[in-house]
């Protein structure tokens, strides 16, 4: 929506040789504006009127808080604008319109910097303060899913496989039980493809809802992605009836090079699955993927999936005897958590990052009955628990609250 036909009163008081403008009506909605001029020239007065009919002809844009790159809805892909904009400045809002509620917010003056495709830096102060910041992605979060206008739909470019880098879904447990929780990873790139100069990325997981829990879903950035200074600037927005996790992540600090884990989520496997009799298989998959390098150009990617399979606790037991003979608990974790063996010794621990860095490394002197394990300096978030024992390692996923 464009500002036209700005109506301009002028109220003089010649004893304090200034003028103030009050700027009253427009055709999309009223304004109320104060400026004190002192001047000594009735002529300057006009010209500063003149000056603001000029700027109200040529009609400015509409701010929606949010929508960074402006097509019309707020999602994942407006974190990575944000990203590309951080800590740039410009000319502020007026003081009426500065804040992150979801009504047109109208330029009063656009930024001297754009994104390659012509969006004005001036969409990325979403709350219109004047500079880029981390506070300006609580119009994403608030306003999340949001539209105006006419929707232009995001445009991703696909990559070949074994030619483009792979986004892929790994899954850290062979067996998956129904009333258990999966635990996943999402690499990108790999040895032979990595990856060059990356600033952001984003991307959409799709599961089947019927199969995972109500709320089913949790996510943590890799280390490799959030690795080096400057922090990251994170989204995660799910549509558990659809089935989908919306995935926003972007650099704060320098651009990245290589391969790793760009995260890992956490899935809840529903008790007593619809169809499943003694095993069942669904596909998780990875969509709507764009990756943005420093210069802001798109590198393509080649988005994989991968086929889970379920098995019914009731008529399978692939679990082996070690396996099912030592607990750990309690899950999720906060502070400690405990080992319960009787049937077997276990010789010393090792916790470490989905990665494989090594966080913690503890040998035990009596390894039976209920052993504790201190988390002290270990962030929230999954990691494995490797254990050594008589009759050999074990390993297991393990949560920190």
């Amino acid at each position: 929506m464009f500002v036209k036909n700005l109506t301009i009163n002028q109220k003089c008081n010649s004893k304090k040789q200034g003028c103030t403008l009050i700027l009253l009506k427009s055709n999309s909605r009223e304004l109320q504006l104060n400026i004190r001029i002192i001047m000594q020239a009735s002529s300057k007065i006009l010209a500063l009127a003149l000056l603001l009919s000029m700027a109200a002809g040529k009609g400015l844009a509409q701010v929606w808080p949010g929508d960074v790159n402006n097509n019309g809805i707020v999602n994942n892909i407006d974190l990575l604008y944000l990203g590309q904009a951080l800590f740039e400045n410009g000319p502020p809002r007026l003081p009426m319109d500065i804040g992150i509620e979801w009504e047109e917010k109208p330029i009063m003056a656009l930024w001297p910097q754009a994104f390659p495709d012509g969006t004005n830096y001036a969409f990325a102060d979403c709350d219109g303060d004047g500079v880029v910041s981390q506070m300006d992605q609580d119009a994403i979060e608030f306003n999340y899913g949001l539209t105006h206008g006419t929707v232009s739909p995001d445009v991703f470019v696909a990559g070949m496989p074994g030619v483009a880098p792979p986004l892929s879904i790994d899954a850290l447990a062979g067996s998956i039980f129904e009333n258990s929780f999966a635990a996943m990873t999402i690499d990108l790139g790999t040895s032979a493809l990595e990856v060059n100069d990356l600033r952001g990325i984003a991307f959409t997981i799709k599961y089947d809802p019927d199969i995972f829990g109500a709320d089913p879903v949790q996510f943590f950035p890799g280390e490799w992605i959030d690795s080096g200074p400057g922090g990251l600037l994170v989204s995660i927005n799910k549509d558990v009836a659809a089935g989908e996790i919306e995935v926003g992540l972007s650099r704060m600090g320098m651009p990245l090079s290589g391969s790793g884990v760009v995260g890992t989520f956490l899935i809840v496997i529903e008790d007593d699955v619809v169809g499943l009799e003694t095993s069942i298989e669904t596909v998780m998959s990875i969509k709507d993927v764009r990756v943005l390098m420093s210069d802001f150009n798109d590198l393509p990617v080649f988005a994989d999936s991968t086929v889970v399979t379920i098995l019914n606790n009731d008529f399978v037991s692939s679990t082996s005897e070690l396996e099912q003979s030592i607990q750990v608990y309690p899950l999720p974790a906060t502070g400690r958590l405990f080992i319960e063996t009787t049937n077997h010794t276990v010789g010393g621990f090792e916790i470490s990052s989905l990665s494989g860095k090594v966080l913690l490394a503890e040998k035990v002197e009596n390894g039976r009955g209920r052993i504790p394990i201190r988390l002290d300096g270990l962030a929230p978030g999954m990691y494995l628990l490797k254990l050594d024992t008589d009759s050999g390692p074990l390993i297991k996923k393990i949560i920190v609250q």
